[in-house]
């Protein structure tokens, strides 16, 4: 007796299915690997931002220097600018570099000091576009009325996908007038739908114990 083999119908059938599943699990494992990455960033955040601000607290309310931006931490990219023999982090168009003087002062507080991820996140619309690494600065004015305080210390860091939660508070954004103003609402800086990425900006510490 013959055995009725599959028709080509059920044939095709079985591999829509098996094509169907294979999506959902490349799907689910993107979002998996999306979330570790953004957790190791928060993590990291969160443990510079807890450095800072016990530093903060040890020495009469005062960091190493008044203005500066850097990368924090070292193991960061070298091949982002052209010279090739310092790290490199920050916005494709303004690069910064771990500060010797300011990590042995953190390092006070830490040692070893918390480590960051250094991969290239590259814009999905605009491979031209990139953020790498975790920024300190303090070049510029928190800017609320009667507040306009100068060389507010903030992180700048940056997270995979649209419109992600930065947990990280308080969340900075561009004041209208210029400068920065924390926004208690805001749960990050400046996303993109394009972009697939989120920046955040982080106040180090509320904008009231500033000295």
């Amino acid at each position: 007796m013959l055995k009725k083999g599959f028709t080509i119908v059920e044939l095709l059938i079985v591999i829509v299915v098996i094509g169907v599943l294979a999506a959902v699990s490349v799907a689910a494992f993107g979002e998996v690997q999306q979330r570790a990455r953004n957790s190791a960033r928060i993590s990291s955040a969160r443990a510079w931002q807890s450095i800072i601000t016990q530093y903060y607290e040890a020495n009469d309310s005062q960091l190493p220097a008044t203005s500066a931006r850097m990368c924090l931490g070292y193991g960061y990219l070298r091949d982002l600018d052209a010279n090739m023999t310092d790290e490199d982090c920050g916005r494709y168009y303004l690069l910064s570099h771990p500060n010797d003087t300011w990590m042995n002062a953190f390092r006070t507080i830490a040692n070893p000091l918390p480590a960051y991820p250094n991969d290239k996140m590259v814009n999905a619309n605009d491979s031209s576009i990139w953020n790498s690494g975790i920024v300190f600065s303090s070049t510029d004015t928190y800017d609320v009325a009667n507040e306009n305080r100068a060389n507010y210390p903030y992180l700048t860091y940056w997270l995979y996908g649209f419109n992600k939660d930065c947990v990280l508070r308080p969340v900075l954004r561009n004041a209208a007038g210029g400068g920065l103003v924390a926004v208690p609402s805001a749960t990050y800086s400046y996303t993109g739908s394009a972009s697939q990425i989120t920046e955040c900006r982080i106040g180090v510490f509320d904008i009231s114990r500033l000295q």
